[in-house]
């Protein structure tokens, strides 16, 4: 299984060029309020699980779908508190994301009706059936 976003430990020895090159991903810019959507994959017998950190996220705001290839889980956070006029409370600081957000990942070509979603505590646990084999049909031709 392939995913287009990833991680290596070593990616903030040098923050400054990451900056100036515009490498920065999800997970070096949490600072500036975006949803990470962290992201943990173990392999399973017959498919994969994934985990999703989607903290302080409702259940009915979060959409998954599968299209060509890619796993894409949107959500949508609103974590503005309103007074009794409707206007936002003001903050002193403020750094829990609100907003929409997604994240796509290539699965590859599987039985999408096989995908399963939970969501518990916090985390999108997803179940991905391995990748479908492509079968080689052989077809004979006749000679006349």
């Amino acid at each position: 299984m392939n995913h287009y976003v990833t991680y290596d430990g070593n990616r903030y020895l040098n923050p400054l060029l990451d900056e100036f090159f515009g490498i920065r991903d999800a997970l070096a810019s949490e600072s500036n309020g975006a949803l990470a959507m962290r992201t943990d994959i173990r392999k399973e017998k017959d498919g994969y699980l994934m985990f999703v950190d989607l903290p302080g996220i409702k259940k009915e705001d979060i959409a998954i779908s599968y299209e060509d290839g890619r796993l894409t889980i949107k959500v949508h956070a609103n974590t503005v508190e309103k007074d009794e006029k409707g206007n936002p409370k003001p903050f002193l600081r403020r750094e829990r994301f609100s907003g929409n957000a997604s994240r796509s990942y290539y699965i590859g070509d599987v039985d999408e009706k096989n995908i399963k979603a939970e969501y518990r505590d916090g985390v999108l646990r997803l179940y991905i059936p391995e990748e479908k084999e492509e079968q080689e049909t052989i077809h004979s031709i006749k000679i006349q």
